[in-house]
C-alpha cells in the first residue's frame, strides 16, 4: 500500500500586506494505492503551521544560554475514515479530496538554521493489529507579494543632498521592489562644489539582515549578497540632473534563491519571531585636491519578494483598476482597438474570466482553466454618476 499527499499547487501566494490581503484556498487530495485488497481502520490527515526560533548565546567561560520560542499558527485535522470496524479497500486507487482556507494574514514560509515558519501536511493510515501503519508528509510554501498597484513597484527611490560643502549628489533606483535573479540599476548624478574634486570609485553592497526574537532577546544575522566596485567612473561624463557635473549608472546583480543560487538568501518577511529585510549600501570614494580620499555613504532600503510563476503572474487586478482597462458599455466589455490603451497587446487574463464561477479571487488563476465572461462589467457608482454619457441599463424581465 502506498499513500501520497497531492496538492493542486505547492506554492500559495498572498497578495498584499497582512492587513489587506485576501485569503487563498489550499486544495489537494490524499491518494491511497492498494496493491491488493487491504484492511484499514482509520485514515487521518493533519495540517500544521509552526513558527519557531532557537539560538545559543555564549556567555562567560563555558556557559551557554539557549533562547527559543515556538508557536502554532495553524492546525486542522481531517478524519476520512474513523470507525470502530475495519474497512476493506479493494485493489486500486482511492482518493480523498480536501481543502482549507489560508487566511490573508498567515505568515509567509521561511527556513533558516535559527528560525523557521513551516507549513506541513501529514497523513496516516492505521491498519489492524500485526500490520504496519503507513504515513506520508508534504510541505508547501506560503508566499507574500505586494499588490500590483503598490507604489513601491513604480515610485523611484531617490536620495539627493549636499555633502560636506564639497558635492551635490543624487542617488536613485527606479523602484524599491526587486526579485532574486534580477539586477538593481543605481543612477548617480554629481555636481562638484569645489575645484579639482574627482570620483575614484563607486561601490555597491547588497546586505541581508535577519532579526530573530525570543521573548525580550534578539539576535541579528547579516550576510553580503552582492558586492560591486566600479572604477571606470570618468569625470568627462555630463550629468542629466545638474546643469554640469558627472553621471553614471552601476548595476548590482541579485543572486537567485536556493537551490539555484550560490548562497543561502531569503526574501523579505516579517512575523512575531522573524524579520528579514535588505539594504543597498552605497559608497562613493572622492579624491580631494590635496590627494586624500573621502567617502560618501548612503543606505537605500530594498524590498526582495518571491518571483512568481507564470500563472501566478497573471494576478487579477483590483476592481478599480480592472474596469478602466477597456471602456464601459451596456453590452459588456468593448473590444474596440481605438479607445483601449491595452488593445494592441494580448488580452488581459481577467477580461475573459467568468467571475461567477471562480471559487476565490486569489486562487482563480491557479486552477489552469479558462472561462468566458458574459455579464456586464460595471464601474463604481460614483464614477457612473459623474459621467454625463451614462445611460441606465434596460430593466430585465424573467421569462
Amino acid at each position: 500500500m502506498d499513500i501520497q499527499v497531492q496538492l493542486d499547487a505547492d506554492q500559495l501566494v498572498l497578495h498584499g500586506s497582512p492587513e489587506e490581503a485576501g485569503g487563498v484556498v489550499l486544495r489537494g487530495s490524499l491518494l491511497i494505492t492498494c496493491r491488493e485488497q487491504t484492511r484499514i481502520k482509520a485514515i487521518h490527515l493533519k495540517l500544521t503551521g509552526n513558527l519557531q526560533v532557537h539560538w545559543v548565546e555564549d556567555v562567560t567561560g563555558r556557559s551557554q544560554r539557549h533562547h527559543q520560542d515556538r508557536r502554532s499558527v495553524m492546525s486542522h485535522e481531517w478524519d476520512f475514515l474513523s470507525t470502530n470496524k475495519v474497512q476493506h479497500f479493494n485493489k486500486g486507487e482511492h482518493r480523498f479530496a480536501f481543502e482549507y482556507p489560508i487566511p490573508g494574514d498567515a505568515p509567509a514560509s521561511f527556513q533558516h538554521q535559527i528560525g523557521s515558519m513551516i507549513y506541513q501536511l501529514k497523513a496516516q493510515v492505521d491498519r489492524p493489529t500485526f500490520h504496519y501503519n503507513a504515513s506520508a508528509s508534504k510541505t508547501f510554501q506560503v508566499s507574500r507579494v505586494p499588490l500590483t498597484n503598490d507604489a513601491l513597484h513604480s515610485n523611484p527611490q531617490q536620495i539627493q543632498n549636499e555633502w560636506a560643502d564639497k558635492l551635490l549628489y543624487s542617488v536613485q533606483v527606479p523602484h524599491q521592489i526587486h526579485t532574486p535573479g534580477s539586477s538593481i540599476p543605481v543612477k548617480f548624478d554629481f555636481l562638484p562644489l569645489m575645484p579639482n574634486l574627482s570620483v575614484a570609485r563607486v561601490r555597491l553592497v547588497l546586505k541581508e539582515y535577519i532579526q530573530f526574537t525570543a521573548g525580550d532577546k534578539t539576535s541579528i544575522e547579516r550576510r553580503v549578497l552582492a558586492n560591486v566596485n566600479d572604477h571606470r567612473f570618468t569625470t568627462t561624463s555630463s550629468s542629466t540632473l545638474f546643469s554640469s557635473g558627472w553621471s553614471t549608472t552601476v548595476k548590482a546583480l541579485i543572486p537567485n534563491l536556493p537551490p539555484q543560487g550560490p548562497i543561502d538568501m531569503h526574501v523579505d518577511t516579517e512575523n512575531d519571531f522573524i524579520h528579514a529585510y535588505h539594504k543597498l549600501l552605497v559608497t562613493v570614494s572622492l579624491v580631494n585636491p590635496d590627494g586624500h580620499i573621502s567617502e560618501l555613504r548612503v543606505s537605500i532600503p530594498i524590498h526582495l519578494v518571491e518571483p512568481l510563476s507564470e500563472e501566478d503572474g497573471n494576478v487579477l487586478p483590483a476592481y478599480e483598476d480592472a474596469w478602466r482597462t477597456q471602456p464601459y458599455s451596456e453590452g459588456g466589455l468593448s473590444d474596440s482597438s481605438s479607445t483601449s490603451s491595452v488593445s494592441s497587446e494580448a488580452p488581459l487574463p481577467w477580461l475573459t474570466s467568468d467571475l461567477t464561477r471562480v471559487p476565490s479571487y486569489s486562487s482563480a488563476l491557479r486552477t489552469g482553466r479558462l472561462y468566458s465572461y458574459s455579464g456586464n462589467s460595471l464601474p463604481s457608482y460614483d464614477s457612473l454618476a459623474a459621467s454625463a454619457a451614462f445611460t441606465p441599463l434596460a430593466p430585465q424581465t424573467k421569462g
